[in-house]
This record gives C-alpha cells, sequence and structure tokens, in this order.
C-alpha cells in the first residue's frame, strides 16, 4: 500500500472555520463590589452555574448580587451559566462609569442581554441604555413604584419592567429582579421562535394593577406581570421603541449568522470568483441562513395567497456578473445581493365572535 502514493498522490487539509464567539443566549449581571474578601478574586467578568458559585468572591446569601443569581437559576428552565462582572471603584469616591464596565465585559463577548444590580440611578441607566444601543446587546431593568425613571422611546435595545404595585408588605427578590427572569426564560428559546409575552416566571408576584396603571404601561412600552385567567403572564414584551423583543433578538442574531456563514464561505475558498458561479455560492450560503431562520420560526413559512400564488418567506435578489460596475469588481467588493424576508410575528390577543342559532 505505501508504494500508492506514487501513483496517487493525497493530502488532505483540515481548515477550521471561524468561530462564532457571540451568543444570544446568555445573561450578564453587572453588580457591585462583594461585601467580604473571597478565596479568589473576581477582578473581571466570572461565569457562575450556580448562585453559590459566587461565594467564592466574598458574597453572601443576602447580597444583591447573591439574590440576582438565585433569581436567575430559579426559572423553570434553568441557565447552563450566567456571567457576573463586578464594577471597579477608579477612586475612593467614584464607581467606573456603567460603559466602562460594560467595555470590560464585552472582552468575553458570549452573553447578549444584560442587568444591573444595585445601581438605579437614572445616570447608570441611560448610560447602560446608550451603551447596548452601540453595541447591539439588550438591556433590560426593573423598577417597583412611580412612572419609568429614565426615557426609553428612543431606544431599540432596552426594555422596562414594572413590576410594583403588590398586595404584600415586603418585595420578593424576583420582582426587584423581574427583567432579569424575563431574560433567562425567553433566552432559553432560540432567536425568532419565542414571544416575550405570556410567559410565566418563577418567583415574581403578579402586580395589581388598575386600568389606568395597565393603559400608561402599555402607552409607554413597559412590559408587566399580572394575572388573566388564574395565570400570571407578562404581558406587551416590548421594548422602549414599540418594537417586539423577539424581533430585536432576531434581527441581531440573523445579522450575526449571515455575517459569520458568508465569511467562512469565503475564507474556505482559495478565491471566490467575482463571476456568476461566486455570486451564487454566496447567495447559496445566505438562503441557507435564511431557510434555518424560516425553520425556527422567526421568518414566515411560504404560503399561497388568495388567488394561489406562491409567496415565498423570504426572497434573495442578485445581479449578474456583467451588471456590476468595473469600479466595484476593480475594488473586489461585491455589493449588490439584497433580500427581503417576512417576519412570522406572533399572536397576543385575539377576538372571537360567534352567533347561536336554533
Amino acid at each position: 500500500m505505501s508504494n500508492i502514493n506514487d501513483v496517487v498522490d493525497v493530502e488532505i487539509a483540515i481548515e477550521s472555520p471561524a468561530t462564532d464567539s457571540a451568543s444570544f443566549s446568555n445573561l450578564l449581571l453587572i453588580v457591585p463590589q462583594p461585601s467580604s474578601v473571597g478565596t479568589e478574586d473576581m477582578s473581571e467578568i466570572a461565569v457562575i452555574h450556580e448562585a453559590k458559585d459566587l461565594t467564592v468572591f466574598g458574597y453572601g446569601s443576602e447580597d444583591e448580587a447573591y439574590k440576582a443569581a438565585v433569581v436567575a437559576f430559579g426559572q423553570d428552565v434553568r441557565p447552563d451559566k450566567v456571567y457576573v462582572i463586578a464594577r471597579k471603584k477608579k477612586t475612593a469616591e467614584a464607581d467606573e462609569t456603567i460603559s466602562e464596565c460594560l467595555d470590560r465585559a464585552v472582552a468575553v463577548n458570549e452573553w447578549y442581554g444584560f442587568s444591573l444590580v444595585s445601581y438605579t440611578s437614572m445616570l447608570d441607566l441611560e448610560g447602560a441604555a446608550k451603551w447596548a444601543e452601540a453595541n447591539n446587546k439588550l438591556f433590560g431593568f426593573t423598577y417597583l413604584t412611580g412612572n419609568c425613571p429614565i426615557e426609553i422611546s428612543g431606544y431599540d435595545n432596552t426594555f422596562g419592567f414594572f413590576a410594583g404595585d403588590l398586595n404584600m408588605d415586603s418585595i420578593p427578590d424576583g420582582n426587584t429582579y423581574a427583567a432579569v427572569a424575563l431574560m433567562i426564560k425567553c433566552f432559553s428559546y432560540d432567536p425568532g421562535s419565542e414571544t416575550w409575552s405570556l410567559k410565566s416566571l418563577r418567583g415574581v408576584k403578579a402586580s395589581n394593577l388598575s386600568a389606568s396603571k395597565k393603559e400608561q404601561l402599555k402607552d409607554g412600552n413597559i412590559n408587566f406581570y399580572r394575572t388573566i385567567a388564574n395565570k400570571d403572564v407578562t404581558q406587551e414584551g416590548k421594548v422602549g421603541s414599540g418594537e417586539w423583543i423577539d424581533v430585536i433578538r432576531f434581527r441581531e442574531w440573523l445579522l450575526n449568522k449571515i455575517q459569520i456563514e458568508v465569511f467562512n464561505f469565503m475564507v474556505r475558498q482559495p478565491k471566490v470568483a467575482f463571476n456568476d458561479g461566486g455570486i451564487v455560492g454566496i447567495q447559496n450560503v445566505l438562503e441557507s441562513v435564511l431557510s434555518k431562520a424560516q425553520e425556527t420560526g422567526g421568518i414566515d413559512g411560504d404560503k399561497y395567497n388568495e388567488d394561489e400564488v406562491l409567496e415565498k418567506g423570504y426572497v434573495v435578489t442578485v445581479p449578474r456578473a456583467a451588471n456590476v460596475s468595473k469600479a466595484d469588481k476593480q475594488k473586489r467588493r461585491f455589493t449588490g445581493i439584497t433580500f427581503e424576508a417576512r417576519l412570522a410575528g406572533a399572536i397576543h390577543e385575539t377576538k372571537i365572535r360567534g352567533t347561536l342559532v336554533y
């Protein structure tokens, strides 16, 4: 067999694809420094698999960081892990800004949603919202009294959750961290397959909302938790701008997935020729991603309209190589591919009217 190399000489290289470090299903908690000295230092981002993992850093069960972690790991679909980062002190009197803390945390780009623990000032909340908008992450915060503490109508990547108006004297930890509970719950679904409305949360007590308070929250695109037909569920599922949270998450997952898959296709080839074959290769990769998005429920399926004409859930349009300008070909930059996809959406409310006749 060794002489076969004289006739058929074969070598097989293993091309490793670019790995996608971005995750759209993990949560980050920004917490204060621990109250005690631990056996390990948490100078940068840490990964915990249960709340008691925080004890090695000096956190006790009465610390807010520990309580928030208990809420996160207490949901009915338990997360595999939660990311935690402690806000540093720049001086004896001043902490680093929230954006500075998040800039450190994003060095480990394996989380998508984040929430602040114990930081409720307008300055901190606004800093978190602005950072989320600039970095395509999802920021969720909870408030228990009054009106929304910051103006969020201009934000696509921030949602508020009102968890007050309770028929009880003390506030459960689940209500203090209701936004954490909601993110953990919905991150258990694939992007595009979920809605953030009509979800039950463990440890969160339903608000006793007046009709006017409920309308105020809905008008402000604020999420809340109430009892409907003896079932406690979330309502709205919106970010501050009024867009659905699931649509924002799906959009950012889809963008990332297209980038990674097209990049991997291009680096695996000796070259992608600037001809119809090369263009079709990129088109096939894009359509594969869109097909996956259709399977998970983010993009609507193909359907026939009332005229029996097939309407596809997505349509990809590409130019022929001959129609690409010489300038773009010289720059080796292909910009002509576009797609249009129909969101599957979700049903949150239903109206049914019927008639009984003899």
